[in-house]
């Protein structure tokens, strides 16, 4: 067998049949689905079985454990030559595993990474940052020091992994927790050489939800969702700082960690709300742990951010946060005004 797809599903059923029929219409047809049922209570395994009777499926039930448990389950599973991990609520694009198959075949690599866009109020939308990023132009066979932006391409949709480097690494999703894809991806930076890109067209539509229907790694200041950033700022580090590590990654860990992704949480806090107060002190608690390396890595605008945050200043953080985000937005401008010029 080709490929082994694996599916979380956690009361899917408002875009699990859009999923399906996506699969359905794949060119590439020597594929095996499976879905791991990770403890829904709405009618998602009744879709499922009801439209899922031509594929070579295997349909698990487990209690509510997460994704990275259900993802690991899956791997458990797998029979195919390489593997594809598909979210309940996205797409893939009719050739997709083709696509990737064929690329990863001429290539001989440990991992190919397509194309993805966006799936935004059931508008389709082509993610042009990523693509001028990253596929600019194709690469064959590479690490992550020789081409640093691959690591821009965290989440594990959109690829196509070779099944026998998984089980030789013993790679698996780190259990109980979000954020769950930047750490299995650098686990994967780390020991491989061979990664490659397919560039000629997307491969995957990620939905970004809004209003109530928000994923779970969309809702920043949860408690759930918090300490998950924390572990993962914390593994990738880690991982960062091994003898290899040091070699392959060349961005600076410390800035990406609390220079960007803390930041995203951080700006979601308001006054007088009992999440964002919570979410303030649990920001404020994992500062303190790493104000040491913050203020030996990190800009003189956001080693200000965190003194704010030590010394309880949650107004000042709210303008302060606003004001940098503001910068951002100023200078990445004036860098498209420039390359227009």
């Amino acid at each position: 067998m080709k490929i082994s797809i694996i599916m979380p599903m956690y009361n899917a059923s408002e875009y699990i049949l859009n999923c399906i029929d996506s699969i359905k219409s794949q060119t590439e047809k020597d594929f095996e689905l499976i879905i791991v049922n990770d403890g829904s209570t709405d009618n998602s395994v009744e879709i499922v079985e009801m439209h899922c009777s031509e594929f070579d499926l295997k349909l698990i039930h487990q209690a509510n454990s997460g994704a990275s448990a259900a993802r690991n389950v899956g791997l458990k599973l797998a029979k195919g030559e390489f593997i594809c991990f598909v979210d309940s609520d996205d797409v893939l694009t009719p050739t997709a595993l083709s696509d990737l198959y064929l690329r990863i075949k001429e290539s001989d690599s440990d991992l190919v990474i397509g194309r993805r866009g966006w799936i935004i109020d059931d508008v389709y939308e082509p993610n042009l940052e990523l693509d001028s990023k990253v596929f600019s132009h194709e690469i064959t066979n590479c690490n992550v020091y020789e081409y640093p932006v691959l690591l821009n391409v965290i989440a594990v949709h959109s690829k196509l992994y070779r099944t026998q480097f998984l089980i030789d690494n013993e790679l698996t999703f780190k259990e109980g927790i979000s954020s769950e894809d930047f750490i299995f991806s650098y686990q994967v930076a780390l020991l491989t050489d061979k990664i490659s890109t397919f560039i000629k067209n997307e491969v995957y539509y990620y939905r970004r939800r809004s209003g109530v229907s928000k994923s779970i790694t969309q809702e920043r200041l949860s408690e759930y969702n918090l300490k998950s950033r924390f572990i993962q700022m914390d593994e990738t580090y880690r991982i960062s700082q091994t003898e290899r590590g040091k070699y392959l990654f060349t961005r600076n860990e410390v800035r990406l960690n609390f220079q960007h992704r803390l930041v995203r949480h951080i700006r979601e806090i308001v006054l007088n709300d009992e999440t964002s107060i919570n979410a303030f002190d649990l920001i404020k608690d994992y500062v303190k742990v790493n104000i040491e390396l913050i203020n030996k890595q990190c800009s003189s605008e956001y080693i200000k951010l965190y003194r704010l945050i030590l010394d309880n200043q949650i107004e000042w953080v709210i303008d302060y946060v606003q004001l940098l985000e503001l910068k951002k937005e100023i200078n990445s401008l004036k860098t498209t005004k420039n390359k227009l010029k």
